[in-house]
């Protein structure tokens, strides 16, 4: 596809007032009888503006909200991040801000005016990070392969313009008084700016998210090419296919897949401790995470544990027995059961970027995003387009998660056949214990067999360089829980010392 052309392109499209007030009545109908289609179809829709400050996207906006329902989309006015928002990762306020089923999200700048100033190198000559570029088309490729419809729009003027515009309004507080202090080196570094900014458009003018260029020299003209370009993309959306089909090895430019991870039939699950090991081991461990904890803290480092396992393999165990040397100030525990109602309206990953720790903190998850590629591929509740290319996605968030500084530990509890039915059969002996067997545990067994095919793939797809499942034999639960607790405070004391 043509790529926008920011550098050698110059402005000269118009339009009169009078044409514009023949055009808008009809232009206004069409969006409104479009958003309430889309709404009906339960297409999700992002539109992203960016733009030179002063080139209108703030009055551009302002028609679309007084034609759009508000009852059907969300606006948000990306600014610099709040102090809590840079303890995350860079994409993770706007993952969170994705549209559910049915509904309009509109970007007053996004993750691309973001990019440019926080993600720069300033050192002499402006240059991209090559990982932003990737993060920012992994997420939007992501998005799309869901279904949700993606329509970007950059306001574009000259710099001559930009400067005369700037002298009209510079005491407008919801102009220049609106930007942040620290972003107004794109104003002043407008010439050194253009050709990275063409260079990052080139890098995401995708075929699932493509970019469109406005120009927005004369302000008339902009609302209306606007309107022009939303009814042209809600009708695309309405038109979409539905989700895209990707097969796991499915691979794109810059994208590896991971060699095979080591699968759990090679555990050795005779390994075992005796209970005076275990206690002595407990403590020694025990009392070392704390420490960590608090020196992860004030290093602002995020930890993230995840645990994965059989049923009845001891994950609750294990996670109460490490949580209870963790200081309850700086670590919560996020059980992980099937979406509710506002969930499965998302991509399956938006309620996991939601739970994401703040740097320092601890977020250990019983159960994770990977149901997706086992209890939902299993039970049919994810349909093979869907569980195939979640490995992708998955091993895409977990690098970005990597990338930002986290440390990401994630666990599955192996035991065989025999150990499960002993402790299914001791469970329902057990009044204490008798509410821990249900009858899906029983159905889930009678399915073993395809959930370790489903096993072998995860582990095959999805243990990567950076973040590799560690296999924890589990038939011994003193065994398991000291190899728990270890290995966390020997990735926490590999991450202080990095």
């Amino acid at each position: 596809m043509a790529t926008i052309d920011l550098i050698t392109y110059e402005g000269s499209q118009k339009l009169d007032q009078k044409e514009f007030d023949a055009i808008y009545p009809d232009l206004k109908l069409r969006v409104g009888e479009l958003q309430r289609a889309v709404r009906d179809s339960g297409v999700p829709v992002i539109v992203l503006f960016e733009g030179w400050y002063g080139s209108g996207i703030s009055l551009v906006m302002n028609e679309l909200n007084r034609v759009l329902d508000p009852r059907g989309f969300s606006y948000f006015a990306t600014t610099a991040p709040e102090q809590d928002e840079k303890e995350y990762p860079f994409l993770t306020r706007f993952w969170v801000r994705t549209p559910s089923a049915g509904r309009i999200a509109l970007f007053d700048r996004g993750w691309y005016g973001r990019t440019m100033i926080e993600r720069t190198d300033f050192s002499g000559k402006v240059v991209l990070q090559d990982f932003a570029v990737d993060e920012i088309n992994s997420f939007e490729r992501t998005l799309f392969e869901n279904g949700t419809f993606i329509l970007k729009i950059f306001l574009h003027i000259s710099s001559k313009e930009q400067k005369k515009r700037f002298k009209k309004h510079q005491d407008d507080p919801f102009t220049l008084g609106y930007i942040p202090e620290e972003d107004w080196s794109v104003f002043v570094k407008y010439k050194k700016y253009l050709p990275v900014l063409q260079d990052l458009f080139t890098q995401t003018d995708t075929a699932e998210a493509p970019w469109h260029m406005v120009d927005a020299s004369d302000q008339t003209y902009a609302i209306a090419e606007v309107f022009r370009l939303l009814i042209s993309g809600l009708e695309n959306a309405l038109t979409m296919p539905g989700k895209k089909t990707q097969k796991p090895g499915y691979t794109h430019p810059g994208y590896q897949m991971p060699v095979r991870g080591r699968l759990p039939d090679t555990a050795d699950l005779s390994l075992s401790l005796e209970k005076s090991d275990y206690e002595r081991q407990m403590s020694e461990y025990g009392k070392r995470l704390r420490q960590c904890q608090y020196d992860l803290f004030r290093k602002k480092i995020p930890t993230i544990i995840l645990f994965e396992g059989w049923d009845a393999a001891g994950k609750g165990g294990a996670i109460i027995r490490m949580a209870g040397h963790l200081n309850p100030r700086g670590y919560s525990v996020e059980p992980v059961g099937p979406p509710n109602d506002i969930e499965k309206f998302h991509h399956h990953l938006w309620r996991f970027q939601k739970k994401i720790p703040r740097d320092g903190y601890v977020r250990i998850f019983d159960r994770s995003w990977y149901g997706r590629v086992l209890v939902e591929r299993v039970e049919g509740l994810a349909a093979p387009p869907e569980w195939e290319r979640a490995y992708r996605e998955i091993n895409e968030m977990e690098e970005a998660l990597v990338r930002h500084g986290a440390l990401l530990i994630k666990f599955w509890l192996h035991i065989d056949r025999d150990e499960q039915l002993a402790r299914f059969r001791a469970r329902e002996e057990d009044p204490s214990k008798k509410w821990k067997i249900t009858r899906e545990d029983w159905r889930n067994r009678e399915k073993w067999d395809e959930y370790e095919e489903a096993l072998r793939d995860m582990f095959e797809y999805t243990s990567t360089a950076s973040a590799p499942w560690i296999v924890v034999e589990s038939n011994n639960k003193y065994f398991s829980r000291v190899k728990v607790l270890k290995t966390v405070v020997q990735a926490m004391d590999a991450g202080l010392a990095r």
